[in-house]
């Protein structure tokens, strides 16, 4: 069982001073944690001092530890603090381990499951939170103050899905639901309407292309396989992935590892099988992650030059060009060109071949909305553009009161897709803004963001036909596949 003293979100602003966003302890496991320590008891500082306390542990295990671990030590007494950082925030929480306030003795982390259950609860609570970033006003915090409430009373984590949750205080408990059998925790109501699957293989890429023959290129791909079942009682799913089709003369590509959700049944052969067995909870949820090997191209290839042509001007030139293997459906493909250290951007003229360009609001970037298809001889676009800037180099300061975009390296969700991508993804647009010492005379960096839509880069799919439920019930199953950048 973990159990939880107190909970709080930091964030530190550019003056090096620390906002206190969220703060929550619990009562009852402080006297708890007073009777067990006894004369070691260490009482929690303020929040404004237990943060400042919290920056400096980090910074200082960051310098002399090599490896990144998920808690430290509050004055050598307050231990362990599990912590994650988030949308620009730390999400902490202290952890209650009872062999340590009894003797102060550390147990090896890895021996200690309330810290997985600790960080698993920090990542619900982040996401739960993503909406309300950058801004997290106090009026969005109320659902944060009722969340923790339902999700952790006396603070011990029963349910952190934030959808039952919601679903609980929305409909509450029935009045009479006769079970028959032993329910799951991650369903603890059952679905009640149209019966239906919903699958969707998503295949990250990430990748640097240095066009640099001296070189290598280096990217990464994996998978998930994210499901949303809408199905009456306790049914059992079984799902079978199907690898891509054999290649003539060229490595497969084969799946290295499988990292299954809770609720799938484990069994030895699953690498063999590429079967899943599993009895889903009512919301989406991750079914599978997947690795690949054998990958031998990625879905685009660029090109990017820029040249110093006159003082506070430069001269760049931005290609690319879709795999012909490779579906022309896009969600949606921006391309990033921030110019860190070059002061703001005071004009552009550029000429480019699909899309439309765009100077940032923080007028250090500029943004490429390629669009949904590429439209040019041989699936190419180009942009060549002359740029100016104003040569000034003070530090950009963000604005509270604007909503930025985020935004050759491969990338995620663009903002300028809706209010809640354009709030989670502002930190990142501010880091990708933010000076570079790297970003001096020639050297620089484009970021391209895209989701490509009805394809895998993997050949990775789900057998349709084997597909069972049992038991046997009819259902509509929607099987959906898109590519992302990462």
């Amino acid at each position: 069982m973990c159990t939880i003293r107190g909970l709080w979100m930091l964030r530190e602003n550019e003056e090096s001073s620390l906002e206190v966003l969220f703060s929550r302890r619990f009562s009852t496991v402080e006297t708890r944690v007073k009777a067990l320590s006894g004369s070691y008891y260490t009482t929690i500082p303020n929040d404004i001092d237990f943060g400042k306390l919290f920056i400096s542990e980090l910074y200082g295990e960051k310098e002399y530890n090599t490896i990144d671990t998920p808690s430290l030590s509050i004055k050598n007494t307050i231990w362990p603090v599990a912590y994650l950082k988030r949308l620009g925030v730390y999400f902490v929480a202290i952890v209650v381990v009872e062999e340590y306030l009894r003797t102060l003795t550390k147990p090896a982390l890895i021996d200690l499951p309330c810290i997985t259950t600790a960080i698993s609860l920090l990542e619900d609570i982040s996401n739960l939170v993503t909406p309300y970033a950058p801004k997290f006003r106090p009026t969005q915090m109320a659902e944060l103050h009722m969340f923790i409430g339902t999700a952790l009373p006396f603070g011990q984590p029963i349910d952190s899905n934030a959808l039952n949750l919601k679903t609980m205080l929305r409909q509450g408990f029935p009045a009479t639901d006769l079970l028959t059998q032993k329910r799951p925790a991650w369903k603890p109501f059952l679905y009640k309407g149209r019966q239906a699957i919903e699958l969707l293989l998503r295949e990250r890429v990430s990748c640097v292309l240095y066009d640099n023959p001296s070189v290598p290129d280096v990217w990464n791909m994996t998978g998930t396989l994210l499901c949303k079942a809408d199905l009456e009682g306790m049914p059992e799913v079984t799902v079978f992935l199907t690898p891509s089709p054999p290649q003539p003369q060229a490595e497969q590509p084969e799946i290295t590892y499988i990292s299954i959700d809770p609720c799938v049944q484990t069994t030895v052969d699953i690498l063999n099988t590429n079967k899943l067995v599993f009895s889903p909870p009512l919301d989406t949820f991750n079914l599978c992650s997947y690795g690949m090997k054998g990958i031998k191209k990625v879905p685009l290839r660029g090109f990017y030059q820029m040249k110093e042509i006159a003082e506070n001007v430069v001269k760049l030139l931005v290609q690319l060009k879709l795999d012909a293997e490779v579906n022309n459906n896009f969600d949606y493909c921006v391309m990033h060109i921030p110019f860190k250290n070059r002061g703001n951007i005071v004009n552009i003229s550029m000429s480019p071949t699909a899309g439309s360009v765009a100077i940032d609001p923080t007028h250090r970037m500029l943004v490429w909305n390629i669009g949904q298809k590429f439209t040019g001889r041989n699936l190419e676009v180009a942009l060549p553009a002359e740029v100016y800037f104003d040569g000034l180099s003070t530090p950009y300061v963000p604005n509270p009161n604007s909503v930025m975009n985020s935004g050759f390296l491969l990338s995620t969700t663009p903002g300028w897709l809706s209010p809640q991508a354009q709030s989670a993804t502002e930190t990142a647009a501010i880091e990708e803004i933010a000076p570079d010492p790297f970003c001096v005379g020639g050297n620089s960096y484009v970021k391209l963001h895209f989701k490509i839509v009805g394809f895998s880069l993997s050949g990775v799919n789900v057998d349709t036909k084997k597909l069972s439920i049992f038991p046997n019930t009819k259902a509509k199953v929607l099987v959906e596949r898109e590519v992302v950048s990462s």
